[in-house]
């Protein structure tokens, strides 16, 4: 039982469970998410019968307080009840008798408690348990993936051991989120069994405010878009289902994904007054209306907090090399972020309204299996330098950012010997071990050659070598299979492209500036190189203006490299002209 801030409701609950009337031994885990309530004290002070054990943990949000309470659990059944489930006395009967039959996961009912506020909020959340209490008896079905709560829910443990339990970043901070929706796709997809039994009944003590559950419904509009990331397959069903394609949506809502911080001014100006009518008990069709627009507005708003429905098509991409002070280094001088510059350039562009992607999204995407949010980045880092798992990967953790390393393959737990031949100063690699501990961080390991040699510059038999070969060495090592490559000083030719695409790579990456498209060359992807003096408005605006200005630097460039080979020509011709 997870809670969070609400010490007189969770204390009832757990209180009620001494009612139980089942032979099965039961224990009771209560993790407490940050609460400064006093909670622990009062359940430690409660006369009960069953082992009851109380875990305080930072606030981390709902998913992340279930995960720390099964583990901890001893059961072969973990039932979830929220901390406001006051349970009917054979409850826990009826989830053992579901499970004996041979579920694989029970959802029980939930009904109203007597004891909830008396709102219309309440009332609609009667009436929605009562529907579906009903569907479920009259429907001999199984429940589908999206119909699963985690309120009231009970699975095997060897089951929550094979999933892995709830992923965490749909309810991280504390946030209201799909957790549960996330679970129930992952149960159905792994072939297991969801039943209801509507006779396993709980029911809820509804204290939640006005102002919280339009909080909540924000949060929601930022979990649905997070699910629809996750499982592009999913998106379509879970906006229409928030009537996206309505003449309301684009007359009203849409606006919010336009203008989200106009709206969002309007709507929190309008908030205070509608919600606390609705605390006050108030009801009525216009207050009804009222909130319901507030309500779907904030839904709204958060899908825009989310970066917008996942349809975009445009992708800029970040190349990071060292995370450290290299001032003073002759070559790797600007090269070298510290990590509080790091940390100031991610949090400029979420600023700007940059959603962070993955290296799994931007393969869909190029697989023409999933959209991306609006102004999406992909961070990556060449080298692998150690820095990046002692000083980048808190920086990336703390803002929830995925990434991708490349990895040279040849130089595991060495040093970037290639730059050190031309005077710049030795840096440390990450070795096998290293790179391991970055892919639990939500890093994903990709290959950067095998010995960072320019691919353009080696012999036929040398390309596929240094391509290839590293994909295959970071795999011998125990990593998994590199999907992604960097080429190394971002050289490559056809040669290099054929290669990659042959080694099975989904995808390679230069260093020449632009964004990546539908269109794009899935192996010759750009990079924005961001150095230590890419902050603020430069930084934005470097970012941004990649797809506009990527062009006409690329011709700059070009015209620069033709005036020099110019001034090279004309010098090698007045130089043969003289006399001996």
């Amino acid at each position: 039982m997870p809670t969070y801030q609400r010490r007189d409701v969770v204390v009832e609950s757990v209180s009620a469970l001494r009612r139980q009337a089942t032979a099965a031994p039961f224990e009771v885990v209560v993790v407490v998410d940050g609460s400064s309530d006093g909670t622990s004290t009062a359940l430690a002070a409660l006369p009960v019968e069953f082992p009851l054990t109380v875990i305080e943990q930072a606030n981390a949000g709902a998913a992340s307080a279930r995960n720390t309470g099964w583990r901890i659990a001893r059961g072969r059944i973990v039932l979830f009840l929220d901390d406001d489930m006051e349970a009917e006395p054979d409850l826990i009967a009826w989830h053992v008798a579901a499970h004996d039959a041979g579920a694989d996961a029970v959802s029980g009912a939930i009904g109203p408690h007597p004891d909830s506020h008396d709102s219309m909020l309440t009332d609609s959340v009667d009436a929605w348990y009562t529907s579906f209490a009903e569907q479920m008896r009259t429907a001999a079905r199984d429940l589908r993936f999206d119909e699963v709560i985690t309120g009231q829910l009970s699975l095997r443990r060897d089951v929550l051991e094979a999933l892995d339990g709830f992923d965490e970043r749909f309810s991280a901070g504390g946030v209201y989120g799909n957790e549960d929706i996330d679970l129930g796709h992952r149960l159905l997809a792994g072939g297991y069994r969801i039943v209801c039994e509507p006779q396993a009944l709980s029911r809820q003590r509804y204290v939640v405010s006005a102002a919280a559950h339009l909080r909540q419904y924000r949060q929601a509009g930022r979990a649905d878009v997070v699910l629809a990331r996750k499982y592009p397959e999913l998106a379509g069903g879970l906006f229409d289902r928030k009537r996206a394609a309505s003449p309301i949506h684009r007359r009203v809502w849409r606006p919010a994904l336009a203008a989200p911080r106009l709206i969002g001014a309007l709507h929190a100006l309008a908030a205070p007054v509608v919600t606390r009518l609705v605390d006050r008990g108030r009801r009525g069709g216009p207050l009804w209306w009222a909130y319901f627009i507030l309500r779907e507005t904030g839904y709204w708003l958060g899908v825009a907090d989310a970066g917008g429905m996942p349809r975009h098509t445009r992708l800029r991409v970040l190349c990071y090399h060292a995370v450290a002070d290299l001032r003073g280094d002759p070559v790797l001088a600007a090269y070298g972020v510290p990590p509080a510059v790091l940390a100031d350039q991610l949090d400029t562009l979420r600023r700007a309204g940059c959603s962070f992607v993955s290296g799994e999204e931007l393969v869909r995407f190029l697989d023409g299996r999933g959209g991306l949010p609006r102004r999406a980045v992909l961070v990556t880092f060449d080298d692998c330098y150690a820095s990046l798992l002692s000083d980048g990967v808190p920086v990336l953790r703390e803002r929830g950012i995925p990434a991708v390393a490349f990895a040279v393959s040849g130089a595991l737990g060495g040093t970037n010997d290639w730059d050190a031949r031309r005077g710049a100063r030795s840096l440390p690699l990450l070795d096998a071990a290293g790179l391991a501990a970055l892919a639990r961080h939500d890093v994903e390991i990709g290959a950067h050659g095998r010995r960072h040699r320019p691919v353009a510059l080696l012999a036929d038999g040398e390309v596929s070598h240094e391509v290839v070969g590293a994909v295959d060495d970071l795999h011998a090592a125990g990593l998994p299979r590199p999907r992604l490559l960097a080429y190394p000083h971002g050289s490559h030719d056809q040669r290099a492209r054929s290669s990659a695409a042959r080694g099975g790579l989904r995808g390679a990456f230069t260093v020449e500036p632009g964004i990546v498209t539908a269109g794009t060359d899935r192996y010759a992807l750009p990079r924005l190189e961001i150095f230590p003096g890419d902050v603020g408005l430069r930084l934005t605006a470097k970012v941004l203006a990649a797809g506009v200005a990527a062009p006409f630097m690329g011709a700059l460039r070009r015209t620069r490299r033709r005036a020099r080979t110019s001034v090279g020509v004309a010098r090698a011709l007045r130089t043969r002209r003289r006399p001996a």
